[in-house]
């Protein structure tokens, strides 16, 4: 599988917004904004300098909401209708916007702890809208808007179930940010070599594209068969209680071919 040259994380977000102007502003409003920034770093300060483990900062999270986005925008096109217009809350472009906001929100609790970090997210998240959201919505619609992202936040944690599906594709999605980057920092801060490090260090490349016998196609290609623990322990917990685990088919790769089953005698 050849690794298609990315855009910037930004570049890749806001490709996914095009023709949604509100949502593109949005964007810049909440990556602008001190207190969102602030806990970014305090989520890293938190999951990597103290506990060791992978991002969970502003790189992770622009990367969550780049792929979020891109796997919505890639089930609207095949009709698949988010529960905020199937229930007459808004358009979708609204969805979009909560979409992004609940991946850009998702662990940013972790800044106060790993623990419960969905619920201290809710918190945290929820003083940052009350400061951006008054400029795209008003009354009724306001809030809620920003209830359905708060409802990102909560159900993005593989211990609660998705109950809509915005809230289903910003989960999916954390589970892709699953490439080798990610355990790069506690590998060199600490020289972390658990079964969790040295599985995402195998992962070389995650893409999402429309499938063939479901809607969604999530490519990993691997170094090694080690890869496949991270599937399963991060995407795989993250599909199961998504509630649209169905929409998605997910194919391991070896350096760019089918993987199969007798690769893992290379371990």
């Amino acid at each position: 599988m050849a690794i298609a040259k990315r855009l910037p994380l930004d570049e890749q977000v806001r490709a996914q917004l095009e023709g949604n102007d509100d949502a593109l502003e949005l964007y810049s409003k909440v990556t602008a904004n001190g207190r969102f920034l602030a806990g970014c770093d305090m989520a890293n300060s938190v999951a990597v300098n103290r506990l060791g483990y992978n991002d969970h900062g502003y790189t992770h999270v622009r990367i969550v909401a780049a792929n979020a986005l891109h796997i919505l925008n890639i089930l609207a096109a095949k009709k698949f209708v988010p529960a905020f217009v199937s229930e007459k809350h808004g358009d979708f472009l609204d969805a979009q916007s909560i979409v992004m906001l609940g991946a850009l929100f998702h662990d940013i609790g972790n800044a106060i702890h790993r623990e419960g970090h969905q619920e201290h997210g809710i918190w945290y998240a929820s003083g940052i809208l009350d400061e951006v959201l008054p400029e795209f919505y008003s009354g009724i619609k306001q809030y809620k808007v920003k209830l359905a992202v708060l409802g990102c936040v909560f159900e993005h944690d593989e211990s609660v179930k998705a109950t809509c599906l915005e809230a289903g594709v910003v989960k999916v999605a954390d589970g892709t940010d699953c490439e080798n980057g990610r355990a790069r920092v506690p590998y060199r801060m600490y020289g972390k070599t658990d079964i969790h490090s040295v599985s995402a260090l195998a992962i070389k490349n995650v893409e999402i594209s429309q499938g063939k016998m479901t809607p969604v196609l999530i490519s990993i290609d691997m170094s090694n068969p080690a890869g496949l623990f991270q599937v399963d322990e991060v995407l795989g917990k993250k599909l199961d209680t998504s509630g649209i685990d169905e929409l998605f088919e997910v194919v391991p790769l070896i350096n760019g071919k089918t993987f199969r089953v007798t690769d893992i005698t290379k371990l």
